[in-house]
């Protein structure tokens, strides 16, 4: 998963760590979180060492520099996203913990730390987010690979410290480009828009199961 550079082959594996993700085995998921090191990424380095930029990298769809910079975020592309939809809609009545528990869970899923919050809302073994916890960083990485391949953005080569917020881990892999920058941002706010309707499949669902659980009492 880390050293292949076929995109193909990159959203495929994704696929499979973010649903291991999902069920809880987040070691595959995590394991992408920081700078990884391999002769792959060692040989795109020197090369944008040498040149002064990452455009022409001779390894452009690298599974450790995609998953962890675009697809996952650093793993809080999806719920951070969730956070997002929770808090613009906090102002309905029967999400009131959840916007608490987003709260909360705000700083630390901002900088990669989201298991507090995927057991607390709960994301983890919820039926309703394993489609997007699986296809959020799948449409992420294709757009990216897309973006990478009509030389619209150059590639994550250079190292990220682990813990970088997600959204900027693109920006610091380039070395600063603004356009990678952006295209993330836009990338986020497609997130976002795809999360909208799962969240309110989810509050509607929470509203059904307390008035069932009424009707019990």
């Amino acid at each position: 998963m880390q050293t292949t550079n076929n995109l193909a082959e990159v959203l495929f594996l994704s696929a499979i760590t973010t649903l291991l993700n999902w069920m809880g085995i987040g070691y595959p998921l995590h394991a992408l979180s920081g700078t990884t090191s391999n002769a792959y990424t060692a040989e795109n380095l020197t090369y944008a060492f040498q040149n002064g930029s990452s455009w022409n990298v001779p390894y452009k769809f690298l599974g450790s520099s995609l998953i962890k910079t675009y697809g996952t975020m650093g793993g809080a592309s999806v719920i951070l996203a969730i956070i997002v939809v929770l808090l613009m809609r906090r102002t309905q009545e029967n999400n009131k913990t959840n916007v608490a528990i987003a709260k909360i869970n705000l700083l630390p899923v901002a900088f990669g730390s989201s298991l507090g919050f995927s057991a607390g809302l709960p994301v983890i073994l919820n039926p309703l987010f394993v489609l997007p916890s699986v296809i959020i960083p799948l449409v992420n990485m294709a757009l990216a690979g897309l973006a990478i391949s009509l030389h619209m953005i150059p590639v994550c080569a250079y190292p990220i410290l682990k813990g970088t917020p997600g959204v900027l881990l693109s920006f610091f892999g380039t070395n600063g480009n603004w356009g990678t920058l952006g295209f993330t941002i836009v990338l986020f706010v497609l997130d976002v828009c795809i999360m909208w309707p799962i969240m309110k499949i989810n509050e509607q669902v929470e509203e059904m199961l307390r008035a069932g659980k009424g009707r019990q009492f």
